[in-house]
């Protein structure tokens, strides 16, 4: 990444920031650097070097490219990067049930391509599941297939 390219994201860094409800203090202290700097890359007038600019990011838990590219394949990335937009611009109170259905239709596709012979969701253990059990997912998953098919089984 170029400076140019490092300075264009200074604007989005404060977005991100003050969205997060977090002063140029804070942020300038967790990534170790001075909030003057901070403030100058904020209005995208400098460049931070790519190790500062990682501690920024980082402090802000905004994911790395490289993190996503050793974790994720090509295709995995292009499903990112075209949902990731879309899903930002939900309203907050949307963004959960946004997340599910999208879960839950593609672990349908994941059923049909399998014939029906795979679970969608690992039996995963309690520190490996987030915001909600894998039980409760594919309990989840099989209410909104049912509603699904039921609103297939109308139209017909």
């Amino acid at each position: 990444m170029t400076a140019k390219e490092r300075a264009n994201l200074g604007p989005a860094v404060k977005e991100r920031r003050i969205a997060q409800k977090m002063s140029q203090e804070t942020l300038a202290e967790m990534a170790g650097i001075s909030r003057k700097t901070l403030g100058t890359f904020e209005l995208g007038k400098t460049a931070p070097q790519t190790e500062k600019l990682r501690a920024i990011l980082e402090a802000l838990d905004v994911a790395q490219v490289s993190d996503i590219e050793r974790q994720y394949g090509e295709d995995a990335r292009g499903f990112i990067a075209a949902v990731v937009p879309l899903f930002e611009r939900l309203p907050q109170h949307l963004k959960s049930d946004a997340q599910q259905d999208i879960v839950v239709l593609l672990a349908g596709k994941l059923q049909r391509a399998a014939g029906g012979n795979v679970t969608p969701f690992p039996v995963a253990a309690a520190d490996d599941v987030d915001d909600w059990e894998a039980e409760d997912a594919m309990g989840y998953a099989a209410k909104k297939k049912s509603s699904a098919d039921e609103l297939d089984n109308d139209s017909v």
